[in-house]
C-alpha cells in the first residue's frame, strides 16, 4: 500500500502546485500539510503493526494542537494587536531592494568550514557514510558555528540573482559546494535535505515573481539563470540519490532489514519486503522512507502516554544551552533522554530509543501536555507575523527567513527544529545579517525585522 500511497501523494502534490503556481512552494502552510500528510500516510499505509500505535486520545491531542497553531497563525497574519506606527509603515516597501554584500560573511564561514572539515577528518577519519555518528573537538564545535552561514548565503544570493536578473556570483556557487561537501564529510543526509528544501522553497518564488505570473512552463523556459543551472542540478540530484543509496548500503550492509526491525521494535509486513526487493537498489531507500516516516508516531504515543518529567522548559530542545549548564541545576537535556530510555526499556521498546518522537514529543518533554499547547500557540503567532511581513515586503531578504521557517517545519516530523543547532545557527546568523544591513533592505527608518 505504501507505493500506491506515494504515487497518489505525489500526483496530488503536482496538481496543487499546478493549480496554485510555483509560489505555493514558499508557503509554510503548504509544507506543514505536506510533511504531516506524508508522515500519516506512510504510517497508516505501511501496515506495520507497532506495539504502541497512535491511540484516539493522542490523535485528538494532535488535532487540538494543530487547530490552536493554525488559529494563532491566523491571528498573527491578520490581526493588528497593537496599533502602532510600525504596523503601518512596515507595509511600505515593495520596490527593488538593495543588495546585501555577503562577502565578509562568506570568508568568515569559509575559514570556519575549513577548520571544521579538517577537525572532523582528524578526529573521525574520512568516513563517507560508514559512521552514523561522529565525534568533534571543542575547536570543531566552535568552528561549526560559522558553517550555516553558507546556507543562508546560498539562499540569498541565488534568489537575488534570479529575482533581479543579476549574474550569479562565484561565492554563491562556492557556498552551495562548501555546505554540500561538509554534509558529505559528516555523512549528513539531514544537512543535504535542508540545502535542497531551502532551494525548493525559495527558488520557485523568485522564478514566479520574476516571471510576472506566467505559466510554470513559460517561467522555466524564459529564465536564463534557471536554464544555465538546470543540468548541473539534475546531475547533482542523481549524485545525491546515489549517495543516499551508498549511505544505506555502507551503514547497514545486508543486515539492514533486521536492523530496521529492531529499531522499530516490530517486523516488516511481507508485502513491504517484497516491494523493496522489487525496487532493487532503490529498495533500501524505500525502506528508509517507511522507517523514517512512521516510527516516530509510535514513539510519540509512548511519550504522550508515559512521560511525566523532568520538564526542562525549552532546554531539552535548546540543548546547545543546557549541555553547558552546571549539572547541579538539573537542566541537562540528557536527563530527559535518560527518562525516555527508562520508559522504553520498561515496556520492551528499546529499539525506539534512538528514534524521533516529532516536535510534539519534544515539546511534551519540555513543557508537558498542556504547556505544549501554549507554546504551539506562541509559535503559530510568530510564524503568522513573519508571513505577514513576507507578504507585505516581497524582498529576497524576507524570502530567506520564510525559507528557514519552511525548513524548520519539515523537521517537526522528526524532533523539531530547535533541537538542530545547524538550523538554529542559520536563523541567528541571518537575523544578525539583516539587523546590521537594515538600510540595505528598506529606506524606511522605522522599518523593523
Amino acid at each position: 500500500m505504501v507505493l500506491e500511497f506515494l504515487v497518489i501523494f505525489f500526483i496530488l502534490l503536482l496538481l496543487v502546485i499546478k493549480k496554485n503556481g510555483l509560489i505555493v512552494l514558499s508557503s509554510d502552510l503548504f509544507w506543514i500539510f505536506t510533511v504531516w500528510i506524508f508522515l500519516l500516510g506512510i504510517y497508516y499505509s505501511s501496515g506495520i503493526d507497532y506495539t504502541y500505535p497512535l491511540s484516539l486520545k493522542t490523535i485528538f491531542y494532535l488535532i487540538v494542537g494543530f487547530t490552536i497553531y493554525f488559529l494563532f497563525r491566523w491571528i498573527g497574519l491578520h490581526v493588528i494587536m497593537f496599533k502602532t506606527q510600525d504596523n503601518i509603515e512596515n507595509k511600505m516597501y515593495l520596490k527593488d531592494e538593495s543588495h546585501i554584500n555577503t562577502i565578509t560573511f562568506f570568508f568568515i564561514s569559509l575559514i570556519g568550514s575549513i577548520i571544521y572539515i579538517l577537525d572532523i577528518i582528524r578526529v573521525n577519519g574520512f568516513s563517507m557514510g560508514t559512521k552514523p555518528d561522529y565525534a568533534v573537538s571543542k575547536i570543531g564545535a566552535l568552528s561549526f558555528v560559522f558553517v550555516p552561514i553558507m546556507l543562508v548565503i546560498w539562499i540569498y544570493e541565488i534568489n537575488y540573482s534570479i529575482r533581479y536578473g543579476k549574474k550569479v556570483k562565484l561565492r554563491t556557487i562556492f557556498a552551495f559546494i562548501v555546505y554540500f561537501i561538509i554534509s558529505l564529510v559528516i555523512s549528513g543526509r539531514q544537512s543535504i535535505f535542508y540545502l535542497l528544501l531551502a532551494t525548493i522553497v525559495s527558488v520557485p518564488w523568485s522564478l514566479a515573481i520574476s516571471g510576472k505570473n506566467q505559466s510554470v512552463l513559460k517561467i522555466l523556459k524564459n529564465n536564463k539563470i534557471f536554464n544555465k543551472l538546470r543540468y548541473p542540478f539534475l546531475i547533482l540530484l542523481i549524485i545525491i540519490i546515489t549517495y543516499f543509496i551508498f549511505l544505506s548500503d555502507t551503514r547497514y550492509g545486508n543486515g539492514y532489514i533486521q536492523m530496521y526491525e529492531y529499531f522499530m521494535a516490530t517486523d516488516f509486513p511481507d508485502s513491504i519486503i517484497k516491494q523493496s526487493e522489487m525496487l532493487g537498489y532503490f529498495g533500501k531507500i524505500y525502506l528508509n522512507i517507511i522507517v523514517y516516516f512512521s516510527h516516530q508516531l509510535s514513539k510519540l504515543e509512548i511519550v504522550f502516554k508515559y512521560y511525566d518529567g523532568p520538564y526542562l522548559l525549552g532546554l531539552y530542545q535548546l540543548n546547545i544551552i543546557s549541555r553547558r549548564l552546571p549539572l547541579s541545576w538539573g537542566l541537562d537535556y540528557r536527563l530527559v533522554s535518560i527518562s525516555k530510555r527508562s520508559i522504553l526499556e520498561s515496556i520492551g521498546q528499546m529499539g525506539l530509543a534512538s528514534g524521533w518522537d516529532t516536535i510534539w514529543g519534544s515539546l511534551i518533554s519540555d513543557f508537558g501536555r498542556i504547556g505544549s499547547i501554549v507554546v504551539v500557540a506562541i509559535l503559530g503567532l510568530i510564524v503568522g507575523k513573519n508571513r505577514k511581513k513576507f507578504n507585505n515586503n516581497k524582498t529576497v531578504a524576507y524570502l530567506v527567513t520564510q525559507s528557514l521557517i519552511c525548513v524548520g517545519i519539515y523537521s517537526t516530523v522528526q524532533i523539531g527544529p530547535f533541537f538542530d543547532i545547524g538550523w538554529l545557527y542559520a536563523v541567528i546568523w541571518w537575523k544578525f545579517i539583516l539587523v546590521i544591513n537594515r538600510n540595505k533592505i528598506s529606506k524606511n527608518k522605522n522599518f523593523k525585522f
